[in-house]
């Protein structure tokens, strides 16, 4: 696994294939080469009809919140005596680098808090768009108006909505979301870690590639290519976790012990014995609690 604390010749952290950004409470955050493909699409296709400059800072918006969120889950798992490497953003969100400790309610509490994050966020961001005068009107009839709003309080009330929006479908209970990562670690604390996470790894791969199925035979891939991406995003994600779930029941079963995931950096993935040994390079079921 590449090192985020590894410097450069100027003194600052590095991330391949990313740029860092800043660093927040020792945490260095970076941004992905990925990230410049949702730029690209802005660019090209101004999907909000409201020019560039709106684009970007939506897009900027948007992963600020993301950013939050990312902190939520690196702060809550060092408040628990865990470790929080990094952050690195990228096209499809964000991504925390924490080691909780290697029991389920310090990790439950390490992925519930990114969500947290947003809960907290819905006041603020609504009661600054109800100061901004950024709601929207509604008729008689129940016909949402959006009239009358102005760019910065078009801007304030979608960031309130995208908000809310990114909570809901990071509580679904699929396996890599915080969701489906909350259920894998209530499932810990009845059948084991191993067997909790190969239960979740297996359902996230069931409904993440029916989902890619159903979004090809229907033709909805060319509407909503983001959403086909993450869906083989969470497919890939499932599929690793569960080579990773199957080798730790495997190692646990030979050692008679309690085996963690970042343990398989050792000599059985670099020998290609697991998930480690398979393209990736690093194993990082365990380590990283947040992907989207």
């Amino acid at each position: 696994m590449n090192d985020a604390r590894a410097m450069t010749g100027a003194g600052r952290p590095r991330q391949a294939g990313c740029l860092y950004l800043f660093q927040g409470f020792g945490i260095p955050v970076f941004v992905h080469w990925s990230w410049g493909l949702l730029l690209a699409l802005v660019v090209a296709r101004d999907p909000m009809g409201q020019g560039l400059a709106w684009g970007l800072a939506a897009v900027v918006g948007v992963f600020a919140i993301v950013t939050l969120h990312e902190f939520g889950h690196a702060l809550a798992a060092r408040s628990v005596g865990g470790r929080a490497d990094r952050i690195v953003l990228n096209v499809l969100g964000g991504v925390a680098y924490v080691q909780p400790p290697a029991r389920p309610w310090p990790t439950l509490w390490s992925i519930a808090a990114g969500p947290l994050v947003n809960v907290a966020l819905i006041p603020v961001l609504w009661g600054v768009a109800f100061v901004m005068g950024a709601l929207p009107s509604v008729a008689s009839d129940g016909t949402v108006m959006m009239g009358g709003m102005g760019p910065v309080q078009l801007l304030v009330f979608w960031l309130a909505v995208t908000n809310v929006l990114l909570l809901a479908f990071n509580l679904l209970p699929v396996y890599p979301l915080d969701g489906g990562q909350m259920v894998q670690s209530v499932l810990w604390m009845l059948i084991g870690r191993a067997k909790s996470l190969r239960v979740s790894a297996i359902f996230g791969l069931i409904v993440s590639l029916g989902l890619a199925a159903v979004m090809l035979a229907t033709g909805a891939v060319y509407g909503r290519p983001m959403l086909f991406l993450i869906a083989l995003f969470i497919a890939w994600s499932s599929f690793r976790s569960l080579m990773v779930a199957n080798l730790l029941a495997q190692l646990e079963r030979v050692q008679g012990r309690h085996v963690e995931p970042w343990e398989l950096r050792g000599g059985a993935a670099r020998s290609g014995a697991g998930p480690g040994g398979m393209g990736g390079g690093e194993v990082i079921e365990g380590e990283v609690v947040d992907r989207r």
